[in-house]
């Protein structure tokens, strides 16, 4: 074989291999998969939560007390809730005032009270 034909087919085997390895090796990048069952990435948890809404769950009203259930805790009046102070407890509601001056009605049944509240049809 002449050296030219030889260079020839050197070089046209190094163009092949060298087409067949990108052939090889752009699906294999391309194409990943995810696997379903890695866990997510790691994410710092915030510092600060947001507070928690007050939740009144019961009230009970006798002759000689009042005494009502927020966020799992019995109160009484004067009684605190983290910066908010129980003012009065009624029947279906507790008025208390936040530390920041304002004042929040909790209502016992919310959802019952807001569509017994909408007009008959």
């Amino acid at each position: 074989m002449p050296s030219s034909a030889r260079k020839i087919s050197c070089l046209s085997l190094l163009f092949l291999a060298g087409v067949l390895g990108i052939q090889v090796a752009l699906p294999a990048k391309a194409n990943r998969i995810p696997d379903p069952m890695r866990p997510p990435p790691f994410t710092a948890i915030p510092k600060r939560r947001a507070p928690v809404p007050f939740r009144l769950t019961s009230v009970l009203i006798a002759p000689n007390r009042r005494i009502a259930t927020i966020n799992g805790q019995r109160v009484e009046p004067g009684d605190h809730l983290g910066d908010a102070t129980v003012l009065r407890i009624e029947p279906s509601r507790v008025i208390l005032r936040l530390g920041t001056g304002g004042v929040l009605t909790l209502t016992l049944y919310p959802a019952l009270l807001r569509s017994s509240s909408r007009s008959p049809r």
